[in-house]
């Protein structure tokens, strides 16, 4: 049986290179006795190498540098990190956006303290990355994002994904209470919202269309009128010369 113990986070110790030596700057390899890739078949004793904190290669044959930095692990077990796909890490309660009922144009990023400490038992945990959104008691709550757990204390180099998704949740009250009734009405109320999305979106397109055709108009017109200014400035020219000539004889 596998157990937690022998398993290496990857992103885990990147983490702990971040912290301790500018791991962004180094060559890493991870010499395991079980990868497992998620996405494809485990590797027996492989090697996993990173390069600027990025994964670059793994498998049984990787040709490695001469620069780098080797981590025994023969005895374990190395895999990508978990993500957490619902999460309110880094975010006070009182910043959940809880108290209005449709605001999608909220964004979680304004609300994110990348002070708390609470990560690190996160990271702990094997999750190296999250989807933090705004609470559940609003119908629609506001946008997400996705956030690295690299330990930086700069929000733009957390984050992977901005406006990931827009939060969404149906039938639960102030008091964590749900009812069919109240479902309903959550969902008539979300609807007549994404219909006048819709309109909005029907009407700015429009609008842009029109705009687009009005823009057109006019750099034709611009370029018609220049081209007659250029020809009665020619006529004038000419009619200025032959005037000079007549005089002169």
């Amino acid at each position: 049986m596998m157990r937690f113990g022998n398993i290496i986070i990857i992103s885990f110790l990147l983490l702990l290179f971040i912290l301790t030596s500018a791991f962004g700057e180094q060559v890493v390899a991870i010499r395991a006795g079980h990868i497992l890739t998620i996405s494809d078949n485990p590797i027996e004793n492989g090697i996993v190498l990173i390069k600027n904190g990025k994964i670059e290669a793994l498998g049984r044959n990787v040709v490695l540098p001469e620069d780098v930095r080797l981590i025994d692990a023969n005895d374990k077990f190395v895999m990508p990190g978990l993500i957490d796909a619902q999460s309110q890490l880094f975010v006070m309660d009182s910043e959940l956006n809880e108290s209005r009922t449709i605001a999608p144009e909220l964004n979680i990023l304004d609300a994110i303290d990348p002070f708390i400490k609470e990560y690190r038992e996160v990271l702990a945990q094997g999750v190296t990355a999250v989807c933090v959104a705004p609470g559940s008691r609003g119908l629609i709550g506001g946008r997400s994002a996705v956030l690295k757990l690299n330990g930086s204390k700069n929000i733009d180099r957390m984050v992977l994904k901005a406006d990931a998704t827009v939060k969404a949740a149906v039938g639960v009250s102030a008091n964590n209470e749900s009812a069919s009734l109240t479902r309903l009405g959550h969902y008539s109320a979300i609807r007549e919202a994404l219909i006048a999305t819709k309109v909005y979106m029907q009407r700015k397109e429009k609008a842009d269309r029109e705009m687009a055709e009005y823009n057109r108009k006019k750099a034709e017109y611009e370029k018609k009128d220049s081209g007659t200014a250029a020809e009665k400035k020619e006529k004038k020219r000419s009619f200025l010369s032959m005037v000079s000539v007549l005089f002169s004889k």
